[in-house]
């Protein structure tokens, strides 16, 4: 009798766990590093706060669950990553550590993800987190306009001011090496489309019935800063490459403003730095003319 008593009481005991394993839902969900950072939901439209621009990417996300999942249960939990609305084509991603932070908090840990979305599966939980490295005002899509709004928070408010949203590289500080970032992203991309981010909404029950979703161009025009007095190249490792439109970063020497000039690669050479002093006439010239040009392009 005993022993029926015995199987009885564990029959119900694993009965009760699998019921609630299988309750379990996920609450909420945020980028570990940046807590004010928080997961997508499916068939929800991304915005801003669903991704980060650093220029590391992200390597760990934190989910709240309205109950306690045990360790035995963390091999349920998989993921993919991609960049595109079809979630049919996005790829299987290893996850490298997970962790029971708190009683219903756990900590995932996986190799960086960069310039696109994660997918993190639990039962029947999803949740997205995304990266889309440089772009400083959050509008899915990296364009001048990123470095732009960073240049001119420096002009108002001061170099090594801070401001979360404008510190690329992560250094706890807004600084020129934040554009210049962007800048080299910008022209790594001059001959093709500018990266974008898919922005959902994800549904992780579609069959590939979802056409991809493509990233043109953003051809938003913007204001090139032409501040007066003379000018230096901020840093001489801007990468230019072949294109005939490359971005560059232009430092006033006296005013300490900076500002974005779209300068033909042969027309700059990359300074040494005793000869880092430009007149003023010419720089100027040369950022109308690469003005000119920039808009001709788009």
């Amino acid at each position: 009798m005993s022993k029926i008593i015995i199987s009885s009481v564990l029959a119900f005991a694993l009965l009760f766990l699998c019921q609630v394993s299988h309750s379990t839902t996920l609450s909420e969900g945020y980028f570990t590093d940046y807590p004010y950072k928080v997961g997508l939901f499916p068939n929800t439209k991304a915005s801003g706060i669903n991704f980060i621009n650093k220029q590391n990417g992200f390597n760990s996300i934190s989910l709240t669950f309205d109950n306690y999942i045990n360790s035995n249960n963390f091999s349920q939990f998989s993921a993919r990553k991609g960049n595109i609305n079809n979630l049919s084509t996005w790829e299987s991603y290893s996850l490298s550590n997970i962790i029971n932070a708190s009683n219903n908090n756990i900590k995932i840990e996986f190799n960086p993800i960069q310039n696109e979305w994660i997918e993190i599966n639990y039962g029947s939980n999803y949740m997205y987190f995304g990266s889309l490295i440089g772009d400083s005002n959050y509008d899915s899509s990296l364009s001048p306009i990123d470095a732009l709004s960073i240049i001119n928070y420096i002009n108002e408010s001061g170099a090594m001011s801070y401001l979360e949203d404008y510190d690329i590289n992560d250094d706890g500080q807004v600084s020129p090496s934040d554009v210049l970032i962007i800048i080299n992203l910008l022209n790594d991309y001059a001959s093709s489309d500018y990266p974008r981010l898919a922005d959902g909404p994800f549904d992780p029950s579609s069959s590939g019935s979802i056409s991809p979703t493509l990233f043109p161009r953003d051809t938003t025009t913007f204001d090139l800063f032409q501040p007066t007095g003379s000018f230096e190249l901020v840093d001489g490792t801007i990468d230019f490459n072949s294109n005939e439109n490359d971005l560059a970063l232009i430092a006033g020497s006296n005013s300490g403003q900076l500002a974005l000039a779209v300068i033909p690669k042969n027309d700059v050479p990359i300074p040494e730095p005793t000869t880092m002093l430009l007149l003023s006439a010419g720089l100027i010239g040369l950022a109308g003319l690469g003005r000119k040009k920039f808009f001709k392009k788009d």
